[in-house]
């Protein structure tokens, strides 16, 4: 866990990276290959485990790439084979299949709750960089419109995943 002290120090590093305000990852690794940089400390210099970390992200990409035809009463769906377990602790990594999954109705439940909260999370951030950015936002008059859509679909999809996994009495 990183101190806040530390979390400043990086972030003004990031910015003094900037070029008209942009950043790459390539310039950030740049700058923390110095050992005296505020950045330097936030990476795994040791090749062998920044390899096998690599490596599992790799792993990571390939097991959201495979995907699953799944049947239901009205159509065949095309949908990603494995998603996050929900039985995982938070900080655990753990994934498990969507045919195992529908065999559980609590863990089916509790894996929607964990992507509705993902949704709402990611719709926060888009809400929120419309309020920072709303002059600019002003030039495309499509962007209020489509946040209002996710915003009542999010809402909409989780009232039906409660009502759907309600236990019974």
């Amino acid at each position: 866990m990183r101190t806040e002290q530390e979390r400043q120090a990086a972030e003004l590093a990031l910015q003094q990276l900037e070029r008209d305000g942009r950043l790459t990852p390539e310039d950030v690794l740049n700058a923390a290959e110095d050992p005296s940089s505020p950045l330097h400390g936030w990476f795994d210099w040791n090749d062998d485990t920044a390899a096998h970390k690599y490596r599992l992200e790799q792993a990571r990409m390939l097991i959201r790439t495979i995907t699953v035809e799944i049947t239901t009463e009205n159509r065949v769906l095309k949908c990603v084979r494995y998603v996050r377990d929900p039985k995982s602790a938070g900080d655990e990594q753990g994934y498990v299949s969507l045919p195992e999954l529908r065999r559980s109705p609590d863990e089916a439940a509790a894996l929607l709750v964990y992507e509705l909260e993902r949704a709402e999370s990611i719709l926060g951030r888009a809400e929120l960089l419309v309020e920072v950015l709303a002059r600019e936002a002003e030039t495309d008059p499509t962007i209020q419109p489509r946040l209002g859509r996710l915003r009542r679909g999010v809402t909409k999809l989780a009232k039906k995943v409660r009502t759907e996994t309600q236990p019974t009495a």
